[in-house]
């Protein structure tokens, strides 16, 4: 998770393809838009979307939830919640950030030892996590 937000905020194309599978599936929930959600499928089209974020002035996946399938050492795929939190480079000359505040659900898999982002949704409008 660490390394997705150094992706968002460097745009960093060869990053985001050793962080995600190669089909993996992205997508903006849009919880405080409704019909608005976007879905980003496979490399080629995640590459894309890294490419035309925002610029970031910081970013972080707190709060993080984790459940192992199966839930022992040899799990092969993890469930995670969190929030986002962050702020973006203004957008006009008026010098005020973007504030970024949200909901996360990921899904990420083990492929040879190595954890790789199969799913990734945010702007979710459930708690991240149990309490919330």
């Amino acid at each position: 998770m660490k390394e997705e937000v150094t992706a968002g905020e460097t745009r960093n194309t060869a990053l985001v393809n050793r962080i995600y599978l190669q089909d993996a599936i992205v997508t903006d929930a849009a919880c405080q838009t409704p019909g608005v959600s976007r879905t980003w499928q496979g490399s080629i089209q995640i590459d894309d979307r890294y490419r035309k974020l925002p610029k970031v002035l910081w970013l972080q996946h707190v709060f993080a939830q984790v459940s192992w399938e199966p839930n022992d050492s040899h799990a092969s795929t993890a469930y995670v919640t969190a929030d986002t939190v962050g702020d973006l480079f203004p957008a006009s000359s008026d010098g005020k950030s973007q504030s970024i505040v949200g909901r996360e659900l990921w899904v990420f898999v083990r492929v040879n030892g190595q954890w790789r982002i199969a799913y990734f949704t945010y702007n979710l409008c459930f708690p991240a996590y149990p309490g919330a």
